[in-house]
């Protein structure tokens, strides 16, 4: 009331309160559209926390918490694909990110599972073998992610994850 107002001041005062409005729920979306697109690395960050906890698990000897763990991380590698692709985010950088938890959870725990549980008694040989198994791992996801050739639902071989629930359930 105090404040003297031009001719139509109240009208570009409502104009701009609605521009303030319509940044304000632009930001909002974005905030909303960055949070669903970081979802499925928080499923592969799963995955990657379920492949270290079997590796800690296999050199303190539980075994068995070693293969649940594995078992675990796979359900968080399947999720979080299907929520990339149930929220339309996949990145290049969710993919990246899902090969480096793979090799962890499918290459490293699973190698290091057998290693500390049958091979060390074999000295450099159970050393030979579980690194084989390592190699064939990031051998195997590395061709995955660079074959263009081939759809990503049509797998050669036998995947990560499949090879390391049989080493898990042994």
């Amino acid at each position: 009331e105090g404040k003297p107002q031009l001719p139509g001041s109240e009208s570009i005062l409502r104009l701009c309160d609605n521009s303030v409005r319509r940044k304000g729920g632009l930001l909002l979306e974005r905030k909303r559209q960055a949070y669903i697109a970081i979802l499925p690395s928080v499923f592969t960050t799963g995955n990657l926390f379920f492949g270290f906890h079997a590796i800690v698990s296999s050199v303190a000897g539980d075994y068995l918490t070693a293969a649940y763990s594995i078992l675990i991380a796979g359900l968080f590698d399947v999720l979080d694909g299907a929520i990339a692709r149930l929220t339309r985010t996949p990145s290049q950088f969710g993919v990246e990110y899902d090969s480096i938890a793979d090799v962890v959870s499918f290459g490293v725990a699973p190698a290091l599972m057998v290693y500390f549980g049958a091979l060390t008694t074999l000295g450099r040989l159970g050393n030979a073998l579980a690194f084989f198994y390592l190699a064939c791992a990031a051998l195997r996801l590395a061709r995955f992610n660079c074959s263009p050739d081939f759809p990503k639902t049509y797998f050669m071989g036998l995947p990560s994850p499949a090879a390391a629930y049989s080493v898990a359930v042994l």
